[in-house]
């Protein structure tokens, strides 16, 4: 590909393209709050109307998964020009570059690019050292520029890293983000465990949050162990607490959704083995419903948490 001229990296967000005119749409929580309170969001651009979870799934499945994977996770995309000659190297530090040395890296794309598409250029090698880890990733490698025992034209490499910001939120999203390797890898059935975890372990403590206006905390928490489990909550106890609260429920498309994911869970984790007549190894579709219900069951569970905050959360037991 020709080079254009830019010398600094960019950042930018990753995100869904608005149907209308194509932007992409950052996948914030206000768009997710606004589909729970009014069943769809305007995009920030063109300002049309569009139906948030229909654009999400349909982008998500759709497309190639390694496309797709990470772009409602809230995601961040730096991309970097870096000159290579043959014959030589060119190091690469990913903090240098501005990605946080706390942020999970879950992709990285290589592009070369030339002056002269019709002469020979050199090819970017990666070198890691003596072992290549892809988890965490190396935040230090360099790309070599191997010419073939030809006379090649120096080139520039363009480098996409796609990566998750560390927050408050870190295990939920590290969860979702396992979930989205999977898919990305076309590991269908692995995208169910990791899915299942991201949901369970945002709405738990939501739950803990509004059930503490009523007893302390170990109660509470007991209650939530012991009696209520994560079926409970998803099916009843969201249902009794989005009314107490006044707030949308969690819409039934995605509770249907989640309910289905559960299940599959129970089946991996207790039988180890996907043979239930109707519950056969997800296919990309399905893996497409359960990664995007995930996302947007966590983004419930942020939701019906910042309500407690706005209203409840004062009136928590003491311990």
């Amino acid at each position: 590909m020709q080079k254009k001229d830019f010398k600094r990296p960019i950042l930018c967000a990753n995100g869904i393209p608005c149907p209308h005119c194509h932007a992409v749409i950052d996948p914030e929580r206000k768009h997710f709050a606004a589909y729970f309170t009014k069943g769809g969001t305007s995009c920030p651009y063109c300002a049309k109307d569009v139906d948030w979870w229909k654009m999400a799934f349909e982008e998500v499945e759709m497309w190639p998964p390694d496309w797709t994977a990470f772009a409602l996770l809230g995601t961040k995309r730096t991309i970097a020009r870096l000159p290579l000659a043959p014959g030589a190297s060119t190091d690469v530090d990913l903090h240098a570059l501005g990605i946080p040395a706390e942020a999970e890296v879950l992709n990285a794309e290589f592009l070369t690019l030339v002056d002269d598409l019709d002469q020979p250029s050199t090819w970017p090698a990666v070198m890691a050292g003596q072992v290549l880890r892809f988890d965490p990733f190396p935040r230090k490698f360099a790309f070599y520029g191997t010419d073939f025992g030809k006379k090649t034209l120096p080139c520039e490499v363009q480098l996409t890293v796609t990566w998750l910001a560390p927050g408050p939120d870190q295990l939920p999203l590290h969860y979702l983000a396992d979930a989205g390797k999977a898919f990305a890898a076309g590991r269908y059935a692995g995208v169910i465990v990791p899915a299942n975890i991201a949901v369970e372990s945002s709405l738990a403590p939501a739950l803990l949050a509004w059930i503490r206006t009523f007893c302390p905390k170990e109660a509470a928490e007991s209650f939530l162990s012991d009696g209520a489990t994560y079926s409970h909550q998803l099916k009843v106890l969201t249902r009794l607490a989005s009314g107490a609260l006044g707030i949308p429920e969690v819409p039934s498309r995605i509770r249907n959704i989640l309910d289905k994911l559960r299940a599959y869970r129970n089946d991996m984790v207790h039988k180890g083995v996907l043979d239930h007549p109707k519950r056969p190894p997800p296919s990309k579709k399905d893996a497409a419903e359960f990664l995007v219900a995930a996302v947007f069951g966590y983004r419930y569970a942020q939701f019906f948490e910042a309500e407690i905050d706005k209203r409840w959360r004062p009136m928590a037991q003491p311990e």
